[in-house]
Parts: C-alpha cells; structure tokens; sequence
C-alpha cells in the first residue's frame, strides 16, 4: 500500500480552491493538483512504507508486475483535481489507432470529470454544435468561434465522460476530480484569443486537432452516486465512505482510493482531502477517521 504525497502545479487560469484539495500555499495560481501520477516530472512521491521518499515512478519501474497491470508497459492513469478560475482552452485528444499510428504513444486519451462544485447555472463545452468538418472549417475562416461550441448544464456531483475526438473545455467556476489516460498528447483548438504575461497567444494545435476532431460525438451527464459503479473503456471508479474500517482490495490490478471529503489515518499517517493511496492487489489495510473516496482502477 502506498500513501502518495500531492503534486502542484501553476497554471494561468488556476486559482485557490486547491488549497483545500492537498495545493501547496507557495504555489500562485494552482490549477491542477496530481493526486495519482507516474509522469516523469509529475511523479508523487511515497509517503509511507519501504519505498517512503521514493517515487510512483521509481516503484513502478521496479515493481511493475506487483501492480497487476500488464496491457501496457507505462502507468495507466491520472488522476487529478482541477480548478478552472478561468475559461480553458478547447481541446481534442486523439483516439488509439491515430496515437499508434503517428508514433505518439500506445494509446489516445479518454478522460472522466466529476464536477465537486460549480457556479449557478454552470455550462461547459462538451462536444460539437455543428456536425461536420466542413461547416466547423467555415465558421473558423469566419472567425464564428462560438457558434461551433456545444455546451451542456452541470451540477455539483455531474459525472461527465470524455471519448477521444471529443471537443471539450471547463469553464470558469468549475472544480473537477478528473481521471484520464496517463498521457499528455492534447490539441488546442481555440484559447479565446487570450495572451501570456509576455503579451503573446498560446499555440494552437489546429490542424492535428481538426484531424482527430469527431464533430458528432457529444456526453450526457450523469449523477455521480455512491455504489453505483462506472465502467469505461480504460478505468472504473465509484463513490463511497471509509469509516474506521479494513479495506480489502479482493481484485488483481491496483486499485486507487482518492479523498475528496475528510480525513483519513493510516499507519499513523494523515491522508486528507485530495491525497490517495494505492491498494496492492490481494492488499489490505486497516484506515481510521471518516472520509469519502473516490475508488478507481484501470481495466
């Protein structure tokens, strides 16, 4: 079992709601909080334990086959919280066969928000308001950004799934827990126009985006409820408490607990909001205090 130290990190559109979800104060505009990461410069570091001040990634590449995840040779998942001060970039991530195809990785990027407070009347882009390429290329020659955007209603506890190819952005006032696929590879597709501190436009990635974009894909959103499980393509997660009790990861593949209310105690260690830990396979632990937890693990 591994208890995992957060990782913060700045953005331009970050705020302070992070500071609540394991953020470090010495960190101006936090926008994402990496509550499970393996990524070489984003790894967490072990709290706990014999590999205490080592790295996921450090383990991982030593231990590989305790986790029970052999589909593919790098860490699966991400997961992370999210605190969009600002509007974000629009964004399309690409599918497998293009990933695999272009040499970019072994897999695309699906990804899954859940949404742990919005404003009044909060909307997100998700998915496309026109149906073919053609019609999107049109409007963005005629500088009509809006009206290739579809946007849909969310509220605290919406569940959101995100297929490759998907449009996507948050919007200002939301706070996520997001899961995803352990891998970068994101387009740009629209930033608002918006410049830098350096007065410049952050780059777009157009033309890739337009070719794995798949204007007809849209999500509904659903209530994210205790017990009730979600299984997607790459991972399943589930709500549930902890409550003073032994946790017994019965399965063969690793499983993540992440906090998203509370405070738990394992090993005499304090694993509050916004922090995980990891349950071996066949595992357990005993946990005292009171929280709830997000429960996920690849498929």
């Amino acid at each position: 079992m591994y208890i995992l130290k957060p990782v913060t990190i700045s953005k331009i559109w970050g705020g302070k709601k992070l500071l609540q979800y394991g953020g470090d104060d010495s960190v101006s505009k936090i926008g994402l909080v990496y509550s499970v990461s393996c990524e070489k410069n984003n790894s967490n570091e072990i709290l706990n334990g014999t590999f205490k001040g080592q790295t996921l990634l450090d383990v991982w590449n030593s231990n590989k086959d305790e986790f029970g995840y052999s589909k593919f040779d790098k860490f699966p998942l991400i997961i992370s919280f999210i605190d969009a001060n600002n509007d974000l970039s629009l964004q399309v991530h690409p599918d497998d066969d293009y990933a695999i195809k272009n040499k970019i990785s072994p897999f695309g990027k699906e990804e899954s928000w859940i949404f742990l407070d919005t404003l009044n009347d909060q909307k997100i882009v998700l998915g496309c308001a026109l149906n073919s390429i053609e019609a999107i290329k049109k409007n963005i020659d005629e500088n009509k950004w809006q009206e290739i955007l579809n946007y849909i209603s969310v509220e605290k506890m919406s569940y959101v799934n995100i297929k490759p190819g998907t449009l996507h952005a948050l919007t200002s006032g939301s706070l996520v827990y997001e899961i995803q696929q352990a891998t970068d590879v994101t387009y740009r597709f629209y930033d608002y126009n918006r410049v830098t501190k350096e007065g410049k436009k952050r780059e777009l990635h157009l033309s890739k985006a337009l070719e794995v974009l798949k204007p007809k894909y849209k999500s509904k959103t659903v209530s994210f409820k205790e017990n009730e499980i979600i299984e997607e393509k790459y991972y399943s997660l589930w709500l549930d408490t902890l409550n003073n009790n032994i946790i017994d990861n019965k399965s063969n593949v690793f499983t993540c607990y992440t906090i998203i209310d509370g405070e738990l105690s394992i090993d005499n260690i304090p694993v509050k909001k916004g922090m995980s830990f990891i349950l071996m396979p066949k595992d357990k632990c005993t946990i005292l205090g009171n929280a709830k937890v997000i429960i996920s693990h690849p498929n």
